[in-house]
């Protein structure tokens, strides 16, 4: 059966469009096309406008996906492709592994390393290109940025209280922030994080200043 006789289908994965948006330092929505045998991911570029005010739509990837290739299409130069992120899949076997991680697990001068590790609650976080980002439980790809590089820089990220509580400190000022979980569970960074769960942050936040105190003594 020809492409053509595969009809396609769209998903649109919408950005930030606000004049003011820093998400990638541009205002974009993602347009992935596909059938059964490849997909095609687009950019709608809000910043470029024709005169009808209709913003920029340029093809930026296609994948085979009976091939499982990707083809990165090069004439596009609004992107340097080599300082794109490129997401680290955890596997069981790549030695990365911290099985019982106590204590400082990244910083300044560690975070350029790979790790991961799971949390109490079964959630697989992991270091990599100097951030804190989480993992599918079942599949182990990337769900999106825990802790930001800019938030890591001389700051410590610690795992106490057995996996439960997951921290940031500064080791000059010994000032601390407890990486809270959102309201489902996950860590990834969401902007409009439901606020009723603070009984269980003080909770958290308790048990890691325990946890340091008792290392102190």
């Amino acid at each position: 059966m020809s492409r053509s006789e595969h009809p396609f289908r769209k998903w649109n994965l919408v950005g930030v469009i606000g004049p003011k948006s820093t998400r990638d330092h541009t205002r974009q929505t993602r347009i992935v096309r596909g059938n059964s045998k490849v997909l095609e991911i687009y950019t709608v570029n809000h910043h470029k406008r024709d005169e009808n005010d209709n913003a920029e739509l340029r093809l930026d990837a296609i994948m085979d996906l009976k091939e499982g290739t990707l083809e990165i299409i090069a004439d596009n130069q609004d992107y340097d492709h080599q300082n794109w992120f490129s997401a680290f899949i955890p596997e069981e076997e790549d030695g990365c592994y911290l099985p019982i991680p106590d204590g400082k697990v990244a910083c300044e001068s560690l975070c350029s390393q790979v790790c991961w590790w799971h949390m109490n609650d079964g959630k697989v976080l992991g270091v990599h290109e100097n951030q804190i980002v989480e993992y599918d439980e079942q599949t182990l790809s990337p769900l999106g940025i825990v802790v930001t590089k800019k938030e890591l820089k001389k700051r410590e990220l610690l795992v106490v209280d057995n996996s439960k509580a997951l921290i940031l400190i500064d080791p000059l000022t010994e000032d601390m922030e407890v990486i809270h979980p959102n309201e489902d569970g996950s860590y990834w960074r969401k902007y409009q994080r439901n606020k009723q769960i603070r009984q269980e942050e003080k909770a958290r936040e308790a048990a890691a200043k325990l946890w340091l105190e008792r290392k102190q003594i």
